[in-house]
């Protein structure tokens, strides 16, 4: 299995020779007992949610457990250290949202997923065929229960909210494992894209793989501004222009996302000079991806990222345009002073 995708830090590129040091160690950190165990966990401290017809002995043994800590907790420690009860965090709980610490159930399974996460990374950077540690083109019980999470938590007021960022991360670092086929991820972007989707244009400069700058990319986002303007789609442009912007363009609910990146979209990006875009997974010189949570972590993201372009793609079941450009404003207040 061949790496996509050259990661890159937030300011600055790794070197070739310092990832290959990297991936050694990698092939022999991953095997299929790892990820069925990984599974077993999430489903049995998860088991509510993931697995509510079967009994819920784990979640309900460290809910207990956890509630009995805190109030032996209570008794001993100064009020300033005292921490809150995270008894009963079942769907239908009456308390709608807890102060968790890493004993209870949800705090142990955002755990799993962390390992589960850096190992599916590991797994995808060692160029292991994904089949040899048991990973099933999708069909895998792990990548379910992933995607099972995802829509759980969309929100921050909501109680499972940092296992649905999780998840989301795991399938994101894992996609060419948990999907090898560059067809199959190509199928579910374009299947899982909807009406109305948000689409988020990032740029990054300086542009220079040559001698000079790529003028490509300037020119990219004033000729999308225009398609904007012509075919009435709301937008907006945030950032600092030679450093990172970001273009936010609302599509509306009636039209088919894949139609307009594969005609108006897909004609813009040519018209820059990018004369073989196309919609696609995998590596390009803008690639596109399907987010599949509106708050990810965007430093850490790039952080991992080839390349200077991106179109990330927001389903109208994950984020609305509103929604995408406070979270757009909020990156770009905060990185303003253009660290980035």
């Amino acid at each position: 299995m061949q790496r996509m995708q050259r990661p890159e830090e937030f300011v600055g590129r790794r070197q070739e020779d310092e990832l290959s040091r990297l991936e050694d160690p990698f092939s022999i950190q991953v095997s299929s007992e790892l990820f069925e165990l990984g599974y077993t966990l999430l489903t049995d401290l998860l088991a509510p949610w993931l697995n509510p017809s079967q009994p819920t002995h784990l979640h309900d043994a460290l809910a207990a457990a956890a509630t009995q800590l805190t109030q032996s907790l209570a008794q001993t420690s100064p009020p300033a250290f005292i921490l809150h009860a995270a008894a009963d965090t079942r769907p239908n709980a009456s308390q709608p949202s807890v102060v968790e610490h890493r004993f209870t159930p949800n705090a142990m399974g955002l755990a799993v997923l962390q390992i589960v996460t850096s190992n599916v990374r590991r797994l995808v950077l060692s160029h292991v065929d994904p089949a040899e540690v048991g990973l099933q083109d999708g069909q895998d019980q792990l990548i379910q229960a992933l995607e099972h999470l995802i829509p759980l938590g969309t929100k921050r007021t909501d109680p499972l909210f940092s296992l649905s960022l999780q998840a989301a991360a795991a399938i994101e670092v894992g996609m060419e494992a948990f999907y090898p086929s560059s067809q199959q991820r190509t199928d579910m972007l374009t299947t899982r894209m909807g009406h109305g989707a948000t689409l988020e244009f990032q740029l990054r400069w300086p542009v220079q793989e040559r001698e000079q700058e790529d003028p490509r990319y300037e020119r990219l986002i004033l000729v999308l501004q225009l398609a904007c303007i012509k075919e009435g789609f709301e937008h907006a442009l945030r950032g600092t222009w030679g450093v990172c912007l970001h273009l936010v363009v609302g599509l509306p609910s009636t039209q088919s996302t894949a139609d307009v990146l594969t005609q108006c979209i897909a004609e813009s990006i040519q018209q820059a000079g990018f004369a073989g875009w196309k919609v696609a997974a995998g590596a390009q010189e803008v690639s596109i991806t399907l987010q599949r949570h509106l708050h990810w972590n965007r430093v850490e993201k790039m952080g991992h990222d080839s390349g200077s372009g991106w179109i990330r793609v927001y389903p109208q079941a994950v984020a609305t345009y509103d929604d995408v450009l406070v979270e757009v404003n909020a990156f770009v207040g905060q990185h303003a002073s253009g660290a980035m």
